[in-house]
């Protein structure tokens, strides 16, 4: 997901068919100023080491990426890229890359955008899946619940907000720890 507001560009999520999809588009991925991860599956941080590559050789970023996620977002964002790219953060990029671990319960600052996070249920500790509340320049909010089982949280990330992107992975539990349609219809 994408959201832009007040000149600034931030991605929700960025697994591994992230960046073809953005180039499908034609969108520059040098555009986006920060990645916020709601938790460290592969399929929602799977594609960080292609941005990174793109940024070096291809789109030729300049600008610091902006990376914020849960506790260990530090660790696997090292394992992920030596994964992919044994030696890939040894060699100059031309730009920074400033991670961030945040907690659920925190305020903090992106750019010129407010963002409140909350506790998901998806994983297990010590990790701490995200979701996230974004307050815009323009005075409109964003929330994103990101993968989780139907919680209380749910209902507080969305409060208020003018639009609310939420997880229904299937029809009908059993779907792991995911929200599914019967329990949108239930609560």
């Amino acid at each position: 997901y994408l959201l832009e507001d007040g000149g600034f560009t931030i991605a929700i999520d960025f697994g591994p068919t992230a960046l073809l999809s953005l180039r499908l588009l034609q969108f520059d991925p040098a555009r986006i100023d920060a990645i916020c991860i709601t938790h460290l599956h592969g399929d929602h941080m799977g594609g960080l080491p292609f941005i990174v590559i793109d940024g070096m050789y291809y789109s030729q970023r300049s600008k610091t990426l902006q990376i914020a996620g849960p506790v260990k977002m530090k660790e696997r964002f090292d394992l992920c890229m030596r994964a992919s790219y044994e030696d890939i953060l040894q060699i100059p990029r031309g730009y920074d890359i400033n991670i961030a671990e945040w907690l659920p319960g925190e305020k903090h600052t992106l750019g010129p955008l407010g963002v409140e996070t909350f506790a998901a249920d998806h994983m297990d500790a010590p990790h701490s899946p995200l979701m996230f509340r974004f307050l815009l320049p323009s005075g409109k909010v964003i929330s994103f619940s990101g993968d989780t089982r139907f919680t209380n949280n749910l209902m507080k990330c969305a409060d208020g907000a003018d639009l609310f992107i939420a997880e229904c992975t299937g029809l009908a539990p059993p779907m792991g720890r995911h929200s599914t349609w019967t329990d949108w219809k239930a609560n």
